[in-house]
């Protein structure tokens, strides 16, 4: 028996193209790597034969759910059939009204080592900084191998148009820079329409009539994912998973820039 290593069980991502890796099956001398939309592999079944390695990366172009396994073969022609695991290729269009998606290790157009553009995924507005001295520096392999956008000082990116966000989910990796200062997350350049900490700890979300909602969510001084749920009458700010509560303070809230 061998076992499938990547991707892990039940994956999901974004990427279309997939490493995959498994184990090597004793006295194998070659793998064929199969993948299908049906968990049976009665029909729709990809075939790919003859590979003499124990990984393989391979581009599927269809977002949607699929199942793959690894057959070994002997010098004899005798076969062996690892188990099936299960990934999603996930496109944020299909989706309704996603506003943003940013990913560090995509779409990112470079100045040097400086972002100048950081394109929005989900086809919408792009994020822009023509301005060297404002833009945010790319820093690769930063997170398990992954890049991350760095902002300091006056370091920012603007949206052709604002972002509505009467109702919002929003997700995001971030670390706090460790100044104590209010450290802002996303918005206006005045604090106005924006999602920040302030030096207490408290993530706020504001637009230009004050506070909308807010949560004691601590400073981030490590990467955490940072998601804020709101209705319209409710919040809810989550911390790597952790409920950290929330209160709506004046209503609702507009738009983000």
């Amino acid at each position: 028996a061998f076992n499938l290593l990547l991707p892990a069980d039940n994956f999901v991502t974004a990427d279309h193209s997939i490493p995959f890796a498994w184990n090597n099956a004793q006295g194998a001398i070659s793998y064929t790597f199969e993948y299908s939309t049906d968990p049976a592999f009665i029909t729709n079944v990809i075939s790919i034969s003859e590979i003499y390695s124990t990984s393989f990366q391979h581009n599927i172009s269809v977002p949607q759910t699929y199942y793959w396994r690894i057959i070994a073969y002997s010098l004899c022609g005798d076969s062996t059939i690892s188990d099936i695991y299960k990934f999603t290729i996930f496109s944020p269009n299909t989706i309704g009204q996603v506003q943003l998606w940013l990913r560090a290790d995509s779409a990112v157009v470079l100045n040097g080592t400086s972002v100048e553009q950081w394109g929005n995924c989900s086809g919408n507005n792009n994020a822009t900084q023509p301005t060297a001295s404002n833009q945010p520096s790319f820093i690769s392999d930063a997170i398990n191998g992954l890049p991350i956008i760095r902002f300091e000082g006056n370091d920012y990116l603007s949206l052709n148009t604002n972002i509505p966000i009467n109702k919002l989910s929003f997700f995001c990796v971030v670390k706090e820079n460790g100044s104590g200062n209010y450290d802002m997350i996303t918005g206006g350049l005045t604090g106005n329409e924006s999602i920040y900490i302030d030096p207490s700890g408290n993530t706020q979300v504001v637009d230009n009539t004050g506070i909308m909602a807010q949560a004691a969510t601590g400073r981030l001084s490590s990467y955490s994912i940072l998601n804020i749920q709101y209705d319209g009458v409710t919040a809810n700010f989550y911390v790597n998973s952790i409920n950290k509560g929330g209160s709506c303070i004046n209503g609702g809230y507009t738009s983000i820039k």
